[in-house]
């Protein structure tokens, strides 16, 4: 193995390294981003608990054709010995495994999108500036979704001024939070690029010396 090669291994390691960090400064926004959603599908089924509840009520005699009845709970279930009893959990237990599983997902994000390169070939970068504007926009559309929500729900003790806190808050923590990976993830970009042009400047130079 020669000097080129050698070069050319350390370059890969050093984007292969590069593709690791920037996910794991994107999955924070994949996470914020899917408990958005989910708290949004959320409120709407509440509005529409009604409907959703007919709907399986007319369900549930086809589904017991089909599977047969729902069992039935044990009699002789007994009930734990001390009911009271109680399970704490320290900040020390919990942040081991926050970072245990922001990495194994970070890693299954960098995984993903390396076979997609390979498959598909490397994605066009797209400007910062539009990726913090389509990101400003969607937060937008989570206030309008939540603002519908509240208005086609029922939200009995909370009047709108009392949510618009959260429900501004909500969007504007999902979009910092999104601006710093995207930030992250373009600053990567650049980084691979100047790698790359190393590369290719070194070659050029290689040549000349060789003519």
């Amino acid at each position: 193995m020669n000097q080129k090669d050698l070069r050319q291994l350390a370059k890969l390691a050093v984007k292969l390294l590069l593709d690791y960090v920037r996910w794991t400064q994107l999955i924070p926004m994949v996470v914020m981003w899917s408990f958005t959603i989910l708290t949004v599908s959320a409120i709407f089924l509440i509005s529409f608990q009604g409907e959703v509840n007919a709907m399986l009520d007319r369900l549930e005699p086809a589904a017991e054709r089909v599977l047969g009845p729902p069992p039935e709970p044990a009699a002789d279930t007994e009930a734990p010995e001390d009911e009271n009893m109680s399970v704490t959990v320290t900040e020390d237990d919990i942040l081991p495994w926050i970072y245990r599983i922001w990495g194994a997902l970070a890693l299954a994000g960098w995984a993903v999108s390396s076979i997609r390169a390979k498959i598909y070939g490397p994605k066009k970068p797209k400007a910062l500036k539009r990726k913090l504007v389509l990101a400003a926009a969607a937060s937008g559309m989570v206030i309008l979704f939540l603002i519908l929500g509240y208005v086609i729900g029922d939200f009995s003790g909370n009047t709108l001024p009392e949510l618009m806190v959260p429900f501004i808050l909500l969007p504007i923590i999902l979009w910092i939070v999104s601006a710093w990976g995207l930030t992250i993830s373009h600053v990567i970009d650049k980084i691979h690029a100047l790698i790359d042009e190393m590369g290719e400047h070194e070659a050029d130079q290689a040549a000349k010396t060789t003519a």
